[in-house]
């Protein structure tokens, strides 16, 4: 790796911050050296003292400086134990700048307790990366999106597809996650017989009207109830479909046709 000068030329820079990390850029003639003769037990203590390095100084740092961190803490990464990439997840998913290649490998990792952190927080994941994520990846690895401060709906449709009860419960519970028609059309159908779910869907407030009007229909009276609570505008229609669909019940008991 030739960033030896490179780095060098910007201690001056830094050096303002404080003897500490000036001192601590000395490090950094280490890993000029092979990185891929290093043992495991080197190269995690290596990426330990990167990792160090880039925290301290991430608000300063411009997009060269955190082109070089990618490059080198990519490379310290590679191949080394679970628990230090666990680590490096905790310490970088939080930090807005983190470098955004190594970010993207941490989300992909088969790992969720690597991925997890990441998939949560870290701000530099596009869309277009959580969507394939999200399509290719476990259910943990779905919670973890579905955790996320705002959530677009090109996310929201795989994850309400694709996840399980405590993902859907997660997404739908989200008011970060934005859920398009389709969503919730989606989430009406796989809600069908859970009480919990159906409740967390249908309050809502965006929930399309034909998407309520089914999610009613099927829902028990106790969260029918809810439902009036939480739509007071659509009292009067939600009664009225509820009648609606007990007239049908009705009409249908009682048809010549009906085989008893």
């Amino acid at each position: 790796l030739r960033i030896g000068h490179s780095w060098r030329h910007r201690s001056v820079k830094w050096s303002r911050t404080g003897a500490a990390m000036t001192a601590e850029l000395a490090f950094i003639d280490e890993i000029e050296g092979p990185i891929t003769r290093a043992s495991y037990a080197r190269r995690s203590e290596m990426l330990r003292k990167m990792t160090d390095l880039f925290i301290d100084g991430a608000d300063q740092f411009t997009g060269e400086d955190i082109s070089i961190f990618d490059g080198v803490l990519g490379r310290l990464a590679t191949e080394i134990e679970l628990s230090a990439r666990e680590l490096l997840a905790k310490r970088l998913a939080p930090i807005r700048n983190s470098p955004p290649q190594i970010i993207r490998a941490l989300a992909f990792d088969d790992a969720v307790t690597v991925a997890g952190p990441v998939l949560t927080q870290a701000a530099q994941l596009d869309d277009k990366t959580l969507v394939e994520i999200a399509r290719t990846k476990g259910q943990g690895h779905l919670l973890a999106i579905s955790h996320r401060a705002s959530l677009d709906e090109l996310v929201t449709d795989v994850l309400v597809e694709r996840g399980d009860r405590e993902v859907l419960i997660n997404t739908v519970d989200n008011f970060g996650a934005s859920i398009s028609d389709n969503g919730f059309s989606t989430l009406v159908r796989r809600s069908e017989g859970d009480d919990m779910l159906v409740d967390l869907v249908g309050s809502r407030p965006e929930i399309p009207a034909p998407s309520l009007s089914v999610l009613i229909a099927k829902a028990s009276s106790a969260v029918r109830a809810k439902l009036e609570v939480a739509h007071p505008r659509a009292k009067a229609e939600i009664r009225r479909m509820v009648a609606e669909a007990a007239g049908r019940v009705e009409a249908r008991m009682f048809s010549p046709t009906f085989d008893y």
